[in-house]
């Protein structure tokens, strides 16, 4: 069975008919509550899951809890638990496409009451105090705290969506809009978000041309949002099968790359992969978004994809 097929047969978040941990609405939270969550327990059978308890975050008044009802399955997760990005602690309960229901709220948060439908994405964390946090840039804090095999400054691990509750600072708490399904939204808060960002960034809009290099789980979001935006969309495939959906996500031109163009393709991954950690002479992937932040010398900022 698929990783996706057995994360839906044997564990769902939001079926759960036990007493939810987060089901409280009191302000204060006490200190010994647990979470249960869907965890790698064995690195060297990452395919085969168990049900554990964790701790949670170490609550704060600036913190908000959600019961979750949905998460979504990123490429991130399957690449963690496969060792393809490297060791990861364990156990593991990963999942950052998240959305839940508000149950409990902290006494400094604004925005936010309990029962507000909520999400919280790939970051959890940040140090609210360097550069890139004070220019609302956290995603790249060269102290950032992901929102699964993370640690807090406590030492508490952080552990992902595929739980029954989250608890995060409301900093990193999004609300869903209303007429947004909760089972679309989720995906929106990783893939969607990573694409967005640099739309929005670069001033994507009526009179801008965009093209966007591969048509798969973050590409067709480029193409919905550029298109929404008023772009004028080009969009990149070497998938001959994939025009006419292309097509019906609104992009003006769809372009597939044949063997002698897909020399761009294999160019960019090389360039994608130059930043990702791939040799021992490589910075951290957080460390080098960090060094690509040139304000500080008055230059434009790069801009890089990230979560």
């Amino acid at each position: 069975m698929s990783f996706i097929g057995t994360i839906k047969r044997r564990f769902s978040p939001g079926q759960s008919n036990q007493q939810h941990p987060a089901a409280a609405t009191q302000q204060a939270a006490p200190t010994n509550v647990e979470f249960k969550g869907y965890a790698v327990t064995d690195a060297s059978n990452w395919s085969s899951f168990n049900v554990i308890d964790f701790q949670p975050k170490t609550w704060e008044d600036t913190d908000i809890e959600l019961a979750i009802t949905h998460c979504g399955v990123c490429g991130s997760d399957v690449h963690t638990i496969t060792s393809g990005w490297g060791s990861f602690p364990t156990p593991l309960v990963v999942g950052h496409e998240i959305i839940g229901k508000v149950t409990r709220v902290g006494s400094k948060v604004k925005g936010f009451k309990v029962g507000d439908r909520a999400g919280v994405g790939a970051q959890i964390g940040a140090c609210y105090s360097c550069r890139a946090c004070k220019t609302d840039n956290e995603q790249y804090c060269p102290k950032k705290i992901n929102t699964y095999a993370g640690e807090y400054p406590d030492g508490v691990k952080t552990q992902g969506g595929y739980s029954m509750a989250i608890r995060a600072h409301e900093q990193f708490v999004f609300p869903i809009p209303e007429k947004l399904e909760s089972r679309y939204a989720a995906s929106m808060l990783c893939a969607g978000l990573t694409v967005y960002s640099p739309l929005k960034r670069h001033g994507a809009g009526p009179g801008k041309k965009v093209g966007i290099l591969g048509i798969g789980g973050l590409g067709h979001y480029a193409v919905l949002f550029a298109k929404a935006m008023g772009s004028e969309v080009y969009a990149f495939t070497h998938s001959e099968s994939k025009v006419e959906d292309i097509k019906k996500m609104g992009a003006d031109h769809v372009i597939v790359t044949d063997e002698a163009s897909g020399k761009l393709s294999r160019l960019m991954f090389e360039v994608m992969k130059s930043y990702g950690g791939s040799s021992t002479h490589s910075a951290p992937y957080t460390t080098h978004l960090y060094w690509l932040d040139a304000v500080a010398t008055g230059k434009a900022r790069m801009n890089d994809p990230c979560h």
